[in-house]
């Protein structure tokens, strides 16, 4: 691990920060807290490294103790600034926590790697260097798409070649459980299990195309993006598709102040997404797993929630469409109507539709309440992410 000054194109070193770089003879790895500063580091050492290098963002600013949380907080901006510019430049953007990074301190490399991998795996960053085989062709006909051209099976096994050449190493699919030499022996079959799982879909002539689905797992995921296709997407292919798509929309995002969402257009998104409830990202999983299933009271959880959009919570009553209705969230970048279905510890088993509401037309009348909006996006929150709503936001 290095820390500068590293060898520059420019000649320029960084300033008042510190970027890592971590140097293996098959790759290198570099880390900085913004996401800009970070892509211009790749342009300017990338030409003299003799490796590839793959760009990793992380949040700089973490809480020592879970705390109460409200949107303008600074730590929540970052992340979010940081999370929505990552993915703008396509680079890999991971959340670290507090507890992370003092664990991480305290770890022996050598005598305490088995427990300095599990970190790894938690936070994404495994993943980021072993992405799955499955993201392969997500990602591929995703940046096609963005420049107007056609993905298909030839397209695919170049970009596995291309991934290998990047300095990542591709593990099996987390969703069709195919090695990478097996997807590579039989593409089609592969691509069918694919397209069975809903992430993929074909069209004419064969050439494929993602889902909704896919789209939703491909940003769930830290991946390392081959470093051509990197600087092609930023540079020229998310330009060509402000120009092709959203020519108007890009005038009166300048005009209002607002900007265009690359996920305008997905329908199923997950709390983390969600601006109003960014602290979430802070939470991990492993961290709430044995307050899992939940006991709160569902008043609780609604006040809580309440207190994250900064809306006062009403009385529930039995014809109500919703159980919270608000115009104060925010969801990237700009504020939304959002109503909201809560199911307390009092519903016992599954869910199921026939237990929301007497007439199981609950999430009916929820829907009822979007009337007049061309488009709504829904999201589903389980018990392990209400437990990191509740502990980003109430500090239990």
């Amino acid at each position: 691990m290095f820390g500068g000054p590293f060898p520059r194109v420019s000649g320029v070193q960084a300033e008042y920060r510190t970027p890592l770089l971590a140097f293996h003879p098959s790759r290198a790895v570099l880390l900085d807290q913004r996401p800009t500063n970070l892509f211009a580091d790749i342009a300017d050492i990338q030409p003299l490294c003799p490796v590839p290098i793959l760009g990793l963002a992380y949040n700089g600013i973490v809480w020592s103790t879970p705390r109460k949380a409200s949107f303008y907080d600074y730590p929540v901006r970052s992340l979010q600034e940081g999370r929505r510019m990552a993915g703008a430049l396509a680079i890999g953007h991971v959340a670290l926590s507090y507890d992370d990074i003092k664990q991480t301190l305290l770890l022996n490399p050598a005598g305490d790697a088995k427990a300095l991998r599990a970190i790894a795996a938690r936070t994404g960053i495994l993943s980021f260097l072993r992405p799955p085989i499955d993201a392969v062709p997500i990602f591929g006909e995703h940046a096609s798409a963005n420049r107007g051209a056609t993905y298909g099976i030839e397209d695919f096994l170049s970009e596995v070649r291309v991934t290998a050449a990047s300095g990542a190493e591709l593990s099996p699919g987390d969703v069709t459980q195919a090695g990478p030499q097996e997807a590579l022996d039989e593409p089609e079959r592969y691509l069918r299990e694919l397209r069975r799982a809903k992430l993929l879909d074909t069209g004419v002539g064969g050439q494929m195309s993602a889902t909704q689905n896919g789209w939703a797992y491909l940003r769930s995921r830290v991946l390392p993006f081959p470093l051509g296709q990197l600087l092609y997407h930023a540079s020229v292919a998310a330009r060509e598709e402000v120009r092709q798509i959203a020519r108007t929309a890009f005038a009166d995002a300048l005009r209002l102040q607002a900007p265009i969402s690359p996920d305008s257009h997905s329908t199923l998104i997950s709390v983390d997404d969600i601006d109003s409830f960014a602290a979430v990202a802070l939470i991990a999983t492993d961290t709430v797993k044995r307050s899992v299933p939940l006991s709160t009271p569902e008043a609780e959880v609604k006040a809580v929630i309440c207190g994250a959009v900064g809306e006062s919570p009403k009385k529930d009553w039995g014809g109500e469409q919703n159980d919270i209705f608000t115009t104060r969230v925010v969801l990237n970048g700009r504020r939304v109507p959002a109503a909201f279905l809560l199911k307390g510890p009092a519903v016992r088993g599954r869910l199921t539709i026939a237990k929301c509401g007497k007439n199981g037309d609950q999430i009916q009348r929820l829907f009822e309440s979007s009337q007049g909006h061309a488009s709504v996006c829904c999201a589903i929150v389980d018990g392990l992410d209400t437990a990191r709503l509740l502990a980003a936001y109430s500090g239990t």
